[in-house]
């Protein structure tokens, strides 16, 4: 494995906002010495994204590599999961259709992935640059279109803040060690328009379960360019709405790395009475609260985790076995 970066670009129908993303990477300042490449990962899409890519990329006469590749199977973890089986370094860097990095980018995340031996994954934050305004009733909510940044900086605290997919820089030996103990995703993350995710939360708890680092560094920034129609309160109750599954499961790492014999019925009874605290506390605030559309996609949420998980309860329970075979494993490796 050569040592330099593979930037992965995850594609869905993205003719219409892929150039401004391929300006950015242009424009990128390097040292000479780093090798880097692109991967444009055509993931089932029915527009022509795919020659959009390679045209506007010849246009800009770029020295840097790039090429594109098609995963026929609809799913954002499939597909980064195809663009990391086709690059050629050992620094990954997931840049999202709709990510504009800063000049500096791909510099810095080299330099942070070499000098943190111990980091699985690196992640940077942004700002968000917005076609129409954002309405005033969404704006505490912008935290769900993977803005701003982490609460804690440097190595993560764990089980605390993970750091988004979106600018994720992730360490290729350590990924290649995760799928050798057998990790397998619990989660389809986002799939063509279904708006369900957490695949970058969940690998952030895997590399944890593996004794890697996850560190956020402020350097690392980019812009997030967000189109209208992902700014009205229609989208935001699908969005959140859709989160539902991935917040059960990923509550299950946790409960799974600090109580490794717990039984499943007995995380489903604390989980259901933690929601339904959470449920009485957040309904008066979404009455009488200042943010109270924010409250009001709170209570909604809460209530759909405590019916789906009890309705689901069966595949829930497959799912966080599944977990604790994945942190058995990693526990036999380690003692190895």
């Amino acid at each position: 494995m050569a040592t330099g970066i593979s930037i992965v670009i995850c594609c869905y129908n993205s003719a219409s906002r892929i150039e401004e993303t391929l300006r950015h990477l242009s424009l990128q300042k390097t040292e000479a010495s780093l090798s880097w490449e692109i991967i444009v990962v055509d993931n089932a899409s029915t527009d022509n994204t795919t020659q959009v890519t390679l045209d506007y990329w010849k246009s800009l006469s770029s020295s840097i590599k790039l090429f594109t590749i098609n995963e026929p199977q609809p799913g954002l973890t499939y597909a980064r999961n195809a663009g990391i089986k086709s690059s050629s370094y050992d620094v990954i860097v997931f840049c999202d259709d709709d990510n504009w990095l800063n000049e500096s980018y791909i510099q810095t995340a080299f330099i942070k992935m070499t000098s943190h031996l111990d980091s699985g994954i690196i992640g940077g934050w942004c700002e968000g640059k917005y076609e129409i305004p954002m309405k005033p009733w969404l704006k505490p909510m912008k935290s769900a279109l993977a803005i701003g940044q982490p609460v804690h900086k440097g190595a993560l605290s764990k089980w605390k803040d993970t750091v988004n997919g979106a600018g994720m820089v992730l360490n290729k030996n350590a990924y290649e060690k995760l799928n050798s103990l057998g990790f397998k995703s619990q989660l389809q993350d986002r799939k063509s328009n279904a708006l369900t995710a957490g695949g970058d939360s969940e690998l952030c708890w895997a590399m944890f379960f593996m004794g890697y680092e996850v560190y956020f560094f402020e350097e690392l920034f980019f812009i997030h360019f967000m189109p209208k129609k992902r700014l009205t309160t229609k989208y935001f109750f699908k969005l959140t709405l859709d989160h539902v599954t991935h917040l059960i499961v990923l509550r299950m790492y946790p409960i799974v790395f600090s109580e490794p014999n717990q039984a499943f019925f007995k995380f489903l009874v604390s989980f259901s009475v933690r929601k339904i605290g959470e449920t009485i506390y957040i309904f008066p605030r979404m009455i009488i609260g200042k943010s109270r559309f924010r409250s009001l996609i709170q209570f909604l949420q809460s209530i759909k985790m405590l019916f789906v998980i009890w309705v689901r309860y069966s595949e829930f329970k497959v799912t966080y076995q599944e977990i604790r075979n994945f942190k058995n494993r990693c526990q036999q490796c380690d003692n190895l």
